[in-house]
C-alpha cells in the first residue's frame, strides 16, 4: 500500500486494523445472500461481515429472498473507484434484486421499505445510502433514527456503512 495511503489510515483512527495495512477478511458465501460482481472488492472487516450476514438472514427469513452482495473494500483498502468509501473495510453495496430499481417498472417499494428497515434497525449500521427520497424519510421516520440518505447513484442497491 503506497505511503499515503498508510497515513490515511493511521490518521482515521481506526482501533479495530491491527496495523496501518490492513488485511480484512474476504465474504465467504452463505444461503441468506448471493455474491456479485469482483470478488477482489469483497473483503470487509469482520464486523462488516457479520453485519451482511444479520440483515440477509433476517431479510431471508421474512421473504425467502436473497439480497445480492457487491462492493465491500480491497483486501488491504484504499481507494475503489467509483467509490468515494469502500476505503476502510466498513462499507458494502447490497442489491434487493427481487425489488428491482428505482423508477423501474418492477420496481417493488415494500420489499425495498423492508429490506432497508431491517438495516435501518441495526444499531452497528450508520449510515445507508438509496435514491428514493420518499422512501427514505418514511423508513427514517418509521425507526425514528436519520440514517437513511437519499444519494444519486443508489437506484439499483444500497450503501451501507459501519462508519
Amino acid at each position: 500500500m503506497p505511503e499515503d495511503k498508510q497515513s490515511e489510515f493511521l490518521s482515521r483512527g481506526k482501533e479495530s486494523l491491527a496495523s496501518p495495512v490492513p488485511d480484512f477478511k474476504l465474504l465467504s458465501k452463505s444461503q441468506y445472500y448471493a455474491l456479485y460482481g469482483d470478488r477482489t472488492k469483497q473483503y470487509g472487516e469482520t464486523k462488516l461481515l457479520e453485519v451482511i450476514l444479520d440483515v440477509c438472514k433476517k431479510f431471508y427469513e421474512k421473504t425467502m429472498e436473497k439480497i445480492h452482495v457487491g462492493n465491500l473494500s480491497y483486501q488491504h483498502g484504499g481507494t475503489m473507484p467509483p467509490h468515494k468509501e469502500h476505503k476502510y473495510g466498513l462499507d458494502a453495496d447490497l442489491d434487493c434484486v427481487v425489488c428491482g430499481n428505482v423508477g423501474d417498472a418492477n420496481y417493488n417499494e415494500a420489499k425495498w421499505e423492508e429490506f432497508l428497515t431491517i438495516c435501518a434497525q441495526d444499531d452497528r449500521i450508520k449510515k445507508i445510502y438509496f435514491e428514493h427520497a420518499g422512501l427514505v424519510a418514511r423508513v427514517n421516520q418509521k425507526v425514528k433514527k436519520e440514517k437513511l440518505v437519499c444519494i444519486s447513484g443508489h437506484k439499483s442497491h444500497c450503501h451501507i456503512s459501519l462508519d
